[in-house]
């Protein structure tokens, strides 16, 4: 049984935002050609790439913390 959780209006942006890769199946890893860094993105199947930044303003790359998820 999971705990109901509060949810800031931060988080519903960023959930909404998630939302848009359910369903969707990563092809590769994305570089941009950014001349000052490169972006690294998940590329998927359908051509749509999800950037890995620091923050919604894209004030350049960040961190992407992959979890071992269990059922």
């Amino acid at each position: 049984m999971s705990k109901k959780i509060k949810l800031t209006d931060d988080s519903r942006f960023f959930i909404d935002e998630y939302k848009q890769l359910i369903g969707k199946t990563i092809k590769g890893i994305a570089v941009s050609q950014n001349l000052d860094f490169q972006d690294i993105g998940l590329e998927f199947m359908d051509g749509t790439v999800a950037w890995v930044q620091c923050d919604p303003e894209g004030n350049g790359p960040g961190f992407l913390a992959i979890d071992n998820a269990k059922e």
